[in-house]
């Protein structure tokens, strides 16, 4: 069994992100995060090494708190995949 090696730890934490790729806006969750990126699970494929303009939002009890102010960041794919859940909801990270 290998074991995985991070420079920062991950947290497993959701986060309601709001991604735009070029025209198009999809939303996402992450899945975990560190402080030198997350994993998003989204509807859409991305592409390795695209660059994502991204806004991530507090969630509190599966409602997004409007009160706080999203974090902008801009990110890069540094790998995709399919989760390989079953169901019809096909689904990305």
């Amino acid at each position: 069994m290998s074991q995985e090696r991070r420079e920062h730890q991950r947290f497993v934490i959701e986060l309601a992100v709001e991604m735009r790729v070029g025209d198009n806006r999809f939303t996402a969750t992450t899945k975990d995060v560190s402080a030198s990126g997350c994993c998003v699970v989204c509807a859409y494929p991305l592409e390795e090494e695209a660059t994502i303009r991204c806004s991530l939002y507090v969630v509190l009890d599966g409602v997004e708190e409007a009160d706080l102010p999203g974090l902008e960041t801009d990110a890069v794919v540094q790998w995709a995949a399919d989760t390989e859940e079953s169901g019809s909801d096909e689904r990305f990270m």
